[in-house]
């Protein structure tokens, strides 16, 4: 098929399905229309092949298979200046299929993702392998059927088309496999939706402060130095070191673990050489984020960061390039502070209430959360008063059951509580059994997930229908997580939809763990921000899951 029939094709009112690709740099575009063989090169600098390449792009009877939906937006807007609005209801990006079907599967490069796709797939498919393994052998050709010659910098011609042919075959085989499972038609939706919103999240981006990022770049750069000389009279040079930080101190006489030094830990000495490491350790941290925030930055003085929809096993999003989800909360206020709002205008910041005990309490029907949750108590008191029979719990009794809460969703036993809560084991094993006493559901519900996943090998999500494969010898620390941080990743999804369809979605600017961030004007900041919360909050079986939310004014501090 040449370029002139591709063109014709989509004149026809039946639908065509074709698998595309868009070169970044606008050399060319790769066409692959189901039921033929072999991928086409349309050459962009011919004009007739551009026009053909934004033909299949607006065409209402088009229906598009595409590798990496972020990827491929971004050059249909640069290379033909096609926006994502004309065609966005009808393709199919085959890496969140695959992401759907496959979550343990991170983000290769594209050379590695094919195989990728076939060695990892939870569905055995042997028409799949075979269908995936002939295109991997057929070389894209020109319009008129000659060899590509490759330009120089360009991928070799084998590899060209690749993406375009493996995204065509793999997208239906996923496609079948999706709607085989629970509300698989409705996962196919929301993630393609989600790719679409988080991406133009990431195309607004957020303003640096330039002067003030490199101004406290520099104040970070001399207290690191001046941490530093101090530990070189003591004689380490090494302050990221934990091996010779503990050598020195345990041979000047202040007892140190041999390694996994904490801030605590070092802090808790009071020692001149600890306090010095701790300082240098803080601003090289706090320096690697003004650092990759002024390196990131766009010509337009905006970090437009990387935001993955499904990245992690739980599809829990990730925020990168800069890596703005590790911001610490203790010091980070600073590094925020680099993060500003245009002239007139605010940032909004939505967090939602204790999401991941209030999704646990819905999933297992725990009765005493939710009457917490009823009557607008903050659980982690309400576990402390459970835990230590009391009716105000101190501050030291609500730190333990905190950690007690979130060891109940993140997995663990009564020495990682000891370690978190800074108490005995002894203690830590007496808090874990008031703790299944207080919440009995919590244990049911976590034994009967467990049962679930030793004997079909996944976590069945209860909120999306989603299947997260589980190493059978961790089955008993992370069945109960992947559901729980799933769900609460289903929960923020959700806010992030419906603020979209409340029609303040263009102001979001970034996603972060259980908070969106958004920027808009000042005038109308109330009305979004009121919006925001209303847009955010749902309801699981019986229990309501809320937001709370702040108008920071000009930065994200």
């Amino acid at each position: 098929m040449n370029s002139i029939e591709l063109f014709e094709a989509i004149k026809n009112p039946e639908s065509l399905r074709i698998g595309m690709e868009i070169n970044e740099a606008g050399w060319y575009s790769v066409i692959v229309v189901r039921g033929t063989s072999t991928p086409v090169y349309l050459d962009l600098d011919v004009t007739e092949n551009l026009h053909t390449a934004r033909a299949l792009l607006t065409s209402p009877s088009v229906q598009l298979a595409v590798h990496d939906l972020d990827s491929f937006v971004r050059a249909a807007w640069a290379v033909l200046g096609v926006p994502a609005g004309e065609f966005a209801d009808r393709v199919l990006d085959s890496l969140t299929l695959l992401r759907i079907v496959s979550p343990s599967l991170c983000y290769p490069k594209a050379e590695d993702w094919i195989g990728a796709a076939v060695r990892r797939m939870e569905v055995s498919d042997p028409e799949l392998h075979q269908s995936m393994a002939e295109g991997m052998a057929v070389e894209a050709v020109t319009p008129d059927g000659q060899e590509i010659e490759p330009r120089p910098g360009q991928k070799p011609a084998a590899t060209v088309g690749v993406n375009a042919t493996t995204a065509l075959w793999l997208s239906s085989h996923l496609v079948r496999a999706i709607l085989r499972l629970p509300g698989g038609q409705e996962m196919i939706r929301t993630e393609h939706r989600l790719a679409l919103q988080v991406m133009q999240m990431s195309l607004r981006g957020m303003r640096v402060d330039a002067e003030y990022a490199t101004n406290l770049d520099e104040r970070l750069a001399a207290e690191a130095d001046a941490a530093l000389a101090t530990c070189e009279q003591w004689g380490v040079h090494s302050p990221g070191s934990d091996q010779q930080v503990s050598a020195v101190l345990n041979a000047i006489g202040v007892d140190v673990p041999s390694g996994g030094l904490s801030y605590d830990t070092l802090e808790s000495t009071g020692h001149e050489l600890a306090e010095a490491v701790v300082h240098f350790r803080r601003a090289e941290k706090s320096r690697s984020y003004t650092k990759a925030l002024l390196s990131d930055r766009g010509t337009d003085d905006r970090i437009h960061a990387t935001i993955r929809p499904q990245a992690a096993r739980t599809a829990r999003m990730s925020v990168s390039a800069p890596p703005l989800q590790q911001i610490p909360k203790r010091g980070g206020s600073e590094i925020r502070r680099c993060l500003v709002a245009g002239p007139g205008e605010v940032v909004i910041s939505a967090d939602y209430d204790q999401v991941e005990l209030r999704v646990l309490a819905a999933l297992a029907d725990v009765r005493q959360m939710k009457r917490a949750i009823a009557e607008g108590i903050d659980l982690h008191t309400q576990t402390a008063c459970l835990l230590f029979n009391v009716i105000e719990p101190s501050e030291e009794q609500r730190r333990v059951a905190k950690a007690a809460n979130f060891l109940t969703v993140y997995g663990g036993g009564a020495e990682r509580l000891a370690e978190q809560a800074d108490i005995e084991v002894e203690q830590a094993n007496s808090v874990l059994d008031e703790f299944d006493i207080a919440y009995p559901e919590i244990r049911a519900y976590g034994d009967q997930i467990r049962a679930d996943a030793a004997r079909l090998g996944y976590v069945h999500v209860p909120t999306s229908g989603r299947r997260i494969p589980v190493d059978k010898e961790r089955v008993a620390t992370t069945a109960l997580n992947y559901a729980i941080q799933s769900s609460a990743r289903d929960v923020l999804v959700g806010g992030i939809d419906r603020a979209f369809e409340a029609g303040i979605g263009h102001y979001l600017v970034l996603p972060i763990h259980d908070e969106l961030v958004a920027v808009c004007p000042e005038e109308i900041a109330d009305d979004v921000l009121a919006r925001l919360i209303r847009a955010m909050a749902v309801q699981i079986k019986d229990v309501l899951i809320t937001a709370s939310g702040n108008i920071l004014g000009n930065s994200w501090k």
